[in-house]
């Protein structure tokens, strides 16, 4: 049931009793204005007690928006840290290639140079021993002829 039926219902009723009960005119009509103060002042608490509760769950939704807000930037904070942390241990990773990378190269240089030490003093060593072979060889023919 509606309350609008509700105080329509007792508006009626009133009436009824009214114009039917024993009073004077004077005394039934101080009785309805009486009463419709009354209505009125309980109307009034009604609106009073419906701007409190509208207050109410303003307060409750801006709190209810606020902690929705808070949250999402809670949220947003963590997902930048975590793409920072992901970025400076992405950039340490690429550190660390390039140094393993760079040490490589080193001892790749290294191991050519060496190996490039070793074939020219093989080359020395067998240019002085060629040398030395055709110095004697030259003094056998020399010899020889010589003879």
């Amino acid at each position: 049931m509606k309350f609008s039926s509700f105080v329509k219902g007792m508006l009626v009723g009133l009436g009824v009793g009214y114009l039917f009960a024993p009073k004077s005119g004077k005394e039934t009509r101080k009785d309805i204005s009486d009463k419709l103060d009354d209505f009125k002042e309980q109307g009034m608490d009604y609106a009073d007690t419906a701007v409190e509760k509208g207050a109410e769950i303003a307060d409750t939704s801006k709190h209810a928006a606020q902690d929705v807000k808070s949250t999402m930037q809670d949220a947003a904070g963590d997902v930048k840290e975590t793409a920072q942390e992901s970025a400076e241990k992405a950039g340490e990773e690429a550190k660390d290639v390039k140094h393993e990378a760079k040490k490589a190269s080193d001892d790749m240089k290294s191991t050519v140079k060496d190996a490039a030490d070793d074939v020219k003093d093989t080359s020395e060593d067998a240019a002085k021993d060629v040398k030395g072979t055709a110095e004697d060889a030259a003094d056998d023919v020399k010899k020889k002829d010589n003879k």
